[in-house]
């Protein structure tokens, strides 16, 4: 790895560990590591290519939630 290398860790709605994920990058050697939030790139304020490496956090997104089953069991309808 290059003595410069940067990494730049992804956050945004329903993602989580980034700062962990961030001090993982900090102490694999990379010398910058910037969390930086999907809106600041849509905006632009900075960019994948100011970066060498990119990491994806784990996390729960919207949709984890939003696709749970709607029927929850109760006692009668579990009943043989």
């Amino acid at each position: 790895m290059s003595k410069d290398a940067s990494a730049i860790v992804l956050a945004g709605n329903g993602t989580n560990c980034e700062m962990e994920t961030a001090y993982a990058c900090r102490i694999s050697g990379f010398k910058k590591v910037d969390i930086v939030t999907i809106w600041e790139l849509i905006a632009g304020e900075k960019t994948l290519q100011d970066y060498d490496f990119m990491c994806l956090p784990g996390g729960f997104w919207t949709a984890t939630t939003l696709a749970r089953p709607r029927h929850r069991p109760t006692a009668s309808s579990t009943a043989r």
